[in-house]
């Protein structure tokens, strides 16, 4: 295993774990939630539920993404192998290949060409993907960072409240 497929490994391993402490955090709050006691600690509560779940929707859009950019880029790489193939003959002086399929004479300069459109159009498709995967991944952490913060606020605010009763007013 080289070290780039471990690394991606650990980073799945890890988004995986992400998601599901983030449906497992917004379980817990539905479940331990307590209304009624201060409507600015209910409106924390609801936010940080709200917060939550868009977290865990846009981590589950966002992985749903990666395989698809991975197909992409898999694509993109057989391309650039065949027009890799494709330079060395046309430089090896050879202008003309044979489709083995249907016994057709093709040209090497426009499968030169052919094969340098597609890899450029994957990497449009696959820039494209992963800008939206890292638009998925900062809603994602945010959210989340979010909705722990309202969370936090919800739990502390009528403890904290009633602290200030006690000692200052």
């Amino acid at each position: 295993m080289t070290s780039g497929e471990y690394a991606r490994q650990l980073q799945e391993k890890f988004e995986l774990y992400l998601i599901a402490l983030v449906f497992t955090i917004l379980g817990l709050a539905i479940q331990t939630a307590k209304f009624g006691t201060n409507d600015l600690g209910d409106a924390f509560e609801l936010a940080g539920w709200l917060c939550l779940m868009g977290s865990g929707i846009t981590s589950l859009l966002r992985m749903e993404l990666l395989p698809v950019a991975q197909l992409e880029l898999h694509k993109k790489q057989n391309f650039e192998e065949e027009l890799t193939q494709y330079r060395k003959l046309f430089a090896n002086g050879q202008g003309l290949i044979q489709n083995i399929v249907d016994n057709n004479t093709l040209s090497i300069p426009n499968l030169i060409e052919d094969r340098v459109s597609k890899v450029q159009m994957y990497e449009n498709r696959i820039s494209k993907l992963q800008g939206k995967i890292y638009r998925g991944y900062l809603f994602h952490k945010w959210l989340l960072v979010g909705g722990l913060i309202f969370l936090g606020a919800s739990r502390s605010f009528s403890p904290l409240s009633a602290l200030v009763k006690k000692y200052w007013l």
